[in-house]
């Protein structure tokens, strides 16, 4: 119903009709859904889907004059073109996310690292039981945070990872 409002369709027309288009043209706007998301809509067209075929709607009307059957048989067709075209989506963004989160144990590896390499406990740095603990007091353990490094909730995986590395580098 949101889409009608915000398209500013009367309540008259055939809703279901308009929605059509809309709501299952993946190409146009399944570029904003999520894997999640996606995931659920394949579900729900298989479900339709299934019911349709239950239905025997999931071959090509024999009669010619049957217009229900041949409404049915299209919104098939729409379930299937559509349930091919999630399919392909859900595929990219799981490559996307993939990818997005292999960087981010990577880099997760090198900040632990880092880290190692920078504990004041570390061999190299070769200082004694006393001296640590005269150390330790002067010290204030905590993370290390740059105001002008934040996240947000519209950042998606690859923006924070990057962001990640951008406040690893700055410390």
């Amino acid at each position: 119903m949101i889409a009608i409002k915000n398209r500013q369709v009367e309540l008259a027309t055939d809703t279901r009709e308009y929605l059509d288009g809309w709501e299952y043209d993946f190409a146009t706007y399944g570029k904003s859904y999520g894997v999640d998301e996606l995931k659920n809509k394949i579900v729900s067209l298989k479900n339709n889907l299934d019911t349709l075929a239950k239905r025997g709607h999931n071959h090509r009307p024999a009669e010619e004059g049957d217009t229900y059957a041949w409404k049915e048989w299209n919104q098939y067709q729409k379930y299937a073109t559509s349930l091919e075209q999630a399919e392909i989506a859900l595929n990219e963004r799981q490559a996307e996310y993939d990818a997005a989160y292999s960087d981010m144990i990577a880099r997760n590896r090198e900040m632990l690292n880092i880290k190692k390499d920078c504990d004041i406990k570390n061999q190299r740095f070769d200082f004694t039981e006393d001296e640590l603990w005269l150390l330790d007091k002067y010290r204030i353990h905590t993370d290390y945070t740059n105001e002008n490094i934040f996240f947000t909730t519209t950042d998606n995986a690859k923006d924070r990872v990057l962001k990640a590395y951008e406040l690893m580098l700055d410390a």
